[in-house]
């Protein structure tokens, strides 16, 4: 079902960003999104920037994706069950 809402768009949050943004909070999903000196960013990923662009700020990211709480949620829930 997932795979069928998001056809048109990738997904909408970026899935380390989206396990950042659950299990620690919103300014490490931005961590995780933008990188730094010792950590590469989810943004380089070459199929992460295709589909959300590299320029894009963690800010502008979580913004984009309307409730970012609630769409990280959507995403990794299924597999969070899953483990459990």
């Amino acid at each position: 079902g997932l795979r069928a809402q998001w056809r048109g768009r990738c997904w909408p949050l970026p899935p380390e960003t989206a396990w950042a943004l659950l299990g620690a909070g919103e300014s490490r999903a931005i961590s995780v999104w933008e990188g730094g000196p010792q950590q590469r960013g989810e943004r380089d990923e070459p199929e992460q920037s295709l589909c959300f662009g590299r320029a894009l700020s963690g800010r502008e990211l979580l913004a984009a994706a309307g409730d970012p709480q609630a769409q990280a949620a959507a995403l990794l829930g299924p597999l969070l069950e899953h483990s459990r």
